[in-house]
């Protein structure tokens, strides 16, 4: 587009180009309010291979067939542990039994096995608590040290090796063990799954779990 720039057009445009002109002069205003903060920075991470230290908590477990452990890993310097390899937890789940006609509570693990001892008379086949191994459910890494294990056992359907019937209302107790990196002190975490109830409910402890850790290091049986 040309513009025309003589007679009567250019004077009816003179005044409206000097007051754009003006408006692009004059002194600079003062500065404006800082914005708000920002959210802080994540602390940083330490991989689980190279972690001097790992805390291990379970912090929830939800029972829907199958058991769902939620659970964190922290190091020394309460920074979040990543990259877990799933090989190296393992997590087992027992109900504890109410003790009958004079009897103790006990503890009955849904993970077993069949040991079957060396050749040799007096010696025959026993039933043995296990864990199920981590490669065999499914865990989840929320590289936040935040971590969720959902077990591949169904425990409302337990039949091999035997047969164990699941009973909500009965105290449950959900627990792992890491091999292969650092010593960790292996949580315990009991409930009802009914209710979800963590206090006030029927427990047994044979032995303190820090002083197992202490001297195990590495929690496994």
């Amino acid at each position: 587009m040309k513009l025309n720039c003589s007679g009567k057009t250019w004077r009816q445009l003179a005044p409206a180009l000097l007051l754009v002109l003006g408006a692009c002069s004059g002194d600079t205003g003062p500065p404006g309010p800082a914005g708000p903060a920002g959210p802080p920075a994540p602390p940083p991470t330490t991989d689980a291979a190279d972690a001097a230290e790992i805390n291990a908590e379970i912090t929830n477990v939800q029972i829907a067939s199958p058991p769902v452990v939620q659970f964190t890993l922290s190091d020394g310097n309460d920074w979040p542990v990543t990259g877990l390899d799933a090989g190296a937890i393992s997590f087992k789940i027992a109900k504890l039994v109410p003790g009958t006609d004079g009897n103790a509570s006990a503890w009955q693990s849904y993970i077993n096995q069949i040991e079957n001892p060396g050749v040799g008379p007096g010696t025959e086949s026993e039933l043995q608590a296990t864990t199920e191994n981590g490669t065999a459910g499914t865990l989840v890494d929320n590289n936040d040290g935040s971590y969720s294990y959902t077990f591949f056992l169904d425990v409302s359907n337990v039949m091999d090796p035997v047969p164990i019937s699941y009973v909500a209302t009965l105290t449950h107790r959900v627990g792992f063990e890491i091999r292969g990196l650092v010593p960790v002190r292996n949580p315990v975490y009991d409930f009802r799954p009914s209710d979800d109830a963590t206090s006030g409910i029927l427990t047994r402890d044979i032995a303190n779990l820090t002083s197992c850790n202490g001297c195990h290091e590495n929690l496994s049986a």
